[in-house]
């Protein structure tokens, strides 16, 4: 939504991509199923949406209590 606000000319392809998202989003069946099924879909190899959430947010706690030591 930025590029279309920024440039409707250059931005207008990406409005129509934004609605054909929200469209296939809504619908699959049930509506909003990539939202439902974080546990059971990997988003990596062998690693669910959740476990790639939880790595993130222990590198970014490992970072800032690195930083914060130095």
């Amino acid at each position: 939504m930025l590029a279309f606000v920024t440039d409707p000319i250059v931005g207008g392809p990406a409005l129509v991509e934004a609605i054909d998202r929200a469209v296939a989003f809504y619908a699959t069946n049930p509506p909003t199923l990539p939202h439902i099924t974080y546990e059971y879909v990997d988003a990596l190899p062998h690693q669910s949406s959740v476990q790639v959430a939880t790595n993130h947010l222990n590198q970014i706690a490992a970072a800032t209590a690195a930083r914060m030591a130095a």
